[in-house]
């Protein structure tokens, strides 16, 4: 379990890579090829059960949550702000790819309170969040279908923007009989931007998607809502 800290002299970078560090977390640096946009990225990695709490109202982090198959994270409080995800080549898609602007799950589980997540980017899916589940250990006799979960509750999700799909959150699975279960109550989706499902997209897959006592309003394709 980890907190912010009160604000000090450090720059917002240094004050949020500190709240990372110190909860043992593995900062992903990366470099990638012809990168276009990238922000600092914590990786919770499989097995671990993380918490990032802001200690008052909502506390900047600036940077990144990839969170691997069978690991847990909950965060509360905390804004995402103008967090943008890596853009990647892909062997099987002729150009690049960048999924979660401020949080990636791949299998596992997250859960969302109480936070704001405004002007995040990515160039494929999931301005804001990304959730897709894939096979655990593939190609081997131990592989399984993975399963991805995300629980949002009282958070707000403001002008986010993605070149496709998802303008604030994009979901799919990746293998025949993975899973994913998405829960979103007591929202709000305002003025996000994707070229299809300007709030919530779900993409190809076994998915179960539930919103529930949230608003969603001027949410749009990209070009037709004016700033």
């Amino acid at each position: 379990f980890y907190v912010a800290r009160p604000a000090s002299s450090r720059s917002p970078e240094e004050q949020a890579w500190d709240l990372v560090s110190s909860a043992g977390l593995t900062e992903d640096t990366t470099p990638l090829p012809g990168l276009v946009h990238q922000s600092p990225a914590a990786v919770i990695v499989a097995g671990e059960q993380r918490v990032v709490q802001g200690v008052s109202a909502l506390t900047t982090l600036i940077g990144r949550f990839n969170v691997q198959a069978q690991a847990e994270l909950t965060v509360r409080h905390i804004d995402f702000d103008s967090l943008g995800a890596p853009h990647v080549a892909s062997a099987s898609y002729t150009g690049w790819r960048a999924y979660g602007g401020a949080i990636a799950i791949d299998s596992a589980k997250v859960t969302v309170h109480h936070c704001l997540f405004q002007s995040n980017h990515a160039l494929t899916g999931g301005a804001a969040i990304y959730v897709t589940a894939t096979a655990l250990a593939p190609n081997t006799a131990d592989m399984v279908a993975g399963s991805a979960e995300l629980a949002v509750s009282d958070s707000q999700f403001i002008q986010n923007n993605v070149d496709v799909a998802g303008g604030a959150v994009y979901v799919e699975t990746l293998c025949e009989h993975c899973t994913a279960a998405v829960t979103i109550s007591r929202s709000e989706f305002q003025r996000n931007r994707a070229a299809y499902g300007g709030a919530v997209a779900c993409g190809r897959g076994k998915i179960e998607l539930t919103i529930e006592d949230s608003n969603l309003y001027e949410n749009g394709l990209r070009g037709d809502l004016s700033d």
